[in-house]
């Protein structure tokens, strides 16, 4: 045993050192962006520093263009609660300024070393994220192997995310991490403290302390000694409840400051557009737990099957202290769940869940797993290791630098895939799924139907009412007769309610907008109205025209004309000289360059009918990236689409 804990610190120390270093370098090479309430916590470390108040006053923001001049220009933008304090002192931010208290010191380290001040965010989170996971591994009173577990599930985590923002996720995180160690190891005092500090910038987050002053007092009951006057025993634990009431205070300061200055415990809570919404907190609560986009289940799916499989068991060994521990869990999920801003910046995962994640983990990890045996303990920590495997992949592919290959306007690639090819498997939020459909912020209010189009120009999944139906079928057709059967159906069972038709990978519905042939459709970013004709394949307009991106372009759309044959002419530029081209129309081949090099492409084709599909493929088999020669653009170039006419 003793030398198991020898290796182990050994493990962890090397561990620690590896994570640290890698964590460091992506902070180094990836300066912190503008983005979360980056303004309300660094206008607060701008302000105490300049005038030492709270109030952000015209002159704290020009000390701020000094202290950071890389966000002097961003900062004209800023955004507070629009409360200002009592004492005129200026605008108050609509978070406490714990984190930024915190990232004063190493702003004036950094000032004083000439160094650029606004890496003091991320190196300050990453400081408190080591300090935490430190503080775990020394004072956890628990075996070495549940250590070795634990220790790469608290740091192989979406919380790397957040390292890169000037925002206080990981500072939470890191004070919660301390909070619930010294909570598991019934040291009530130091925990409430830790967590108290952490609910100085979540009030949710209070509602842990309640379950932990629930367990103190059955604690107290249950180990009440019978042959013990009961004046002194309440005497003595009286004193004791009283000292341990009070490390809760800190977490009231927030709520007594923000009373004060605008009559609201909570900023956030006194903004009625924040708390009622369509969706119920129920939803938004399952969305938390089971959303593709920013959910828990693509990163825990197996800590949740366990967490799950876990009930039951102590059920039967009436190990109460689970339940506590997620009963803590689930209330302060749900009570974060009252926020109807439920689609807000986030790199990856929704910020909350990265930080209420911590309840699960310390629940299964810690508390759940002592009632199994031997054999399904070890199942259960190899299944737990292995969902740590997954998440840092998926940390990976996602890119720690704040989860720079997703946008929250925009479906996460695991969310994708599952659109793309089980889209049955996936009805979010209709909020969410229109705003990284349609990519607006929120995404609160919006027009049925909202129609996602898969990667291949194929519709996967509709969300409409029976009032959208006659819409629906002049906007969506297929050339199969029968998806075309299948979806008219589909449509004809809407209700009243708003609802998701999940289109299957075999049914090829298409959205197809008619087109008055001889009208150019133009692809510069001035004139540019292809966005009813493209289907997939072409980057941003520029001011010329549109690149491709990838080496397939389809554009789909229906004429009334019953000609035979109609006109085809493309005015489009080339990329790197010239290029292998090759156009098919309905799936008949009708156009093919092996060298073509910019001089416009014009055919006939077998026109299908009035108001039938005209589905146009482009293929570019030798598109390539200006990367691989040299130059810094990841698009996958081949042709520039300028201008199409179709014509008689």
């Amino acid at each position: 045993m003793k030398d198991l804990k020898v290796n182990t610190k050994k493990f962890f120390n090397i561990y620690l050192i590896v994570f640290g270093i890698l964590m460091l370098i992506y902070s180094a090479v990836n300066p912190p962006v503008p983005i979360g309430e980056w303004d309300d916590y660094s206008l607060q470390v701008a302000s105490i520093l300049n005038d030492h108040n709270l109030g952000i006053s015209d002159q704290d923001v020009v000390y701020f263009k000094r202290l950071y001049p890389d966000w002097a220009e961003d900062i004209d933008k800023y955004c507070l609660s629009g409360y200002t304090t009592k004492n005129g002192s200026g605008q108050m931010a609509w978070y406490f300024p714990t984190y930024s208290i915190a990232c004063i010191p190493l702003t004036v380290l950094l000032k004083w070393l000439k160094m650029p001040t606004r890496y003091a965010f991320s190196f300050t989170n990453l400081v408190v994220l080591i300090a935490a996971i430190f503080v775990a591994f020394k004072f956890l009173q628990t075996d070495e192997k549940r250590k070795l577990i634990l220790i790469p599930v608290l740091t192989l985590n979406p919380i790397v995310f957040y390292i890169g923002w000037p925002s206080a996720e990981v500072f939470i995180y890191s004070m919660m991490v301390i909070g619930l160690t010294f909570w598991y190891n019934k040291w009530y005092k130091r925990a409430a403290f830790f967590i108290s500090i952490a609910g100085m910038l979540n009030v949710t987050i209070m509602s842990v302390g309640i379950i932990m002053i629930a367990e103190y007092c059955i604690r107290i009951i249950a180990g009440e000694k019978k042959e013990e006057p009961w004046n002194r025993f309440l005497k003595k634990e009286l004193v004791e409840g009283i000292k341990y009431g009070c490390c809760y205070i800190i977490g009231v300061i927030p709520m007594l400051y923000n009373y004060y200055n605008v009559g609201h415990i909570n900023l956030t809570a006194s903004v009625d557009h924040f708390t009622y919404g369509s969706e119920s907190t129920l939803s938004r609560f399952w969305a938390y737990l089971w959303d593709f986009n920013y959910g828990l289940l693509p990163y825990y799916s197996l800590l949740l099957l366990v967490a799950f499989a876990l009930i039951p068991i102590s059920v039967s060994k009436k190990n109460i202290r689970y339940f506590e521990w997620i009963f803590a869990f689930i209330i302060n999920a749900l009570l974060y769940s009252i926020m109807v801003h439920i689609n807000s910046g986030m790199s990856g995962i929704a910020r909350y869940n990265v930080w209420g994640t911590l309840l699960l983990i310390f629940a299964v990890v810690l508390v759940g797993i002592d009632d199994l045996g031997e054999e399904l303990m070890r199942i259960s920590r190899a299944m737990i290791g292995m969902g740590t495997v997954i998440t840092t992949i998926i940390v990976f592919m996602y890119n720690p630098n704040t989860a720079a290959e997703t946008n929250y306007l925009r479906f996460t690639p695991i969310a994708e895939w599952f659109l793309d090819k089980a889209p049955a498997m996936y009805n979010p939020l209709p909020s969410t799924f229109n705003s990284r459909t349609t990519h607006v912020d929120g995404g609160y209010s919006y027009e049925l139907p909202v129609i996602y189009t898969a990667e291949d120009g194929y519709v996967r999944k509709i969300l409409a009412s029976s009032e959208n139906k006659d819409e629906l079928l002049d906007q969506l057709s297929s050339r199969d007769e029968s998806s075309q059967q299948w979806f008219e159906k589909q449509v004809a069972d809407l209700n009243g309610e708003v609802s998701y038709i999940s289109v299957p990978r075999n049914k090829e519905l298409c959205c197809v907008n008619e087109y008055s042939l001889g009208v150019p459709i133009v692809f510069r970013e001035e004139d540019y109205n292809a966005t009813e004709f493209v289907a997939g394949g072409l980057s941003n307009a520029e001011d010329w025209g549109t690149w491709n991106d990838g080496k397939q372009v389809i554009l789909r759309m229906k004429t009334q004309s019953s000609k035979d044959t109609l006109h085809f002419y493309l005015d489009c530029s080339v990329f790197n000289n010239e290029q292998d081209v090759e156009i098919s129309v309905n799936g008949n081949d009708c156009y093919h360059s092996e060298s073509y090099t910019g001089d416009g492409i014009e055919f006939d084709f077998e026109n299908p009918g009035a108001n039938k599909i005209i589905e146009v493929v482009v293929n570019i088999p030798n598109a390539i990236s200006p990367l691989e020669l040299g130059a810094q653009d990841s698009r996958v170039l081949g042709l520039g689409f300028k201008q199409l006419v179709i014509s008689e």
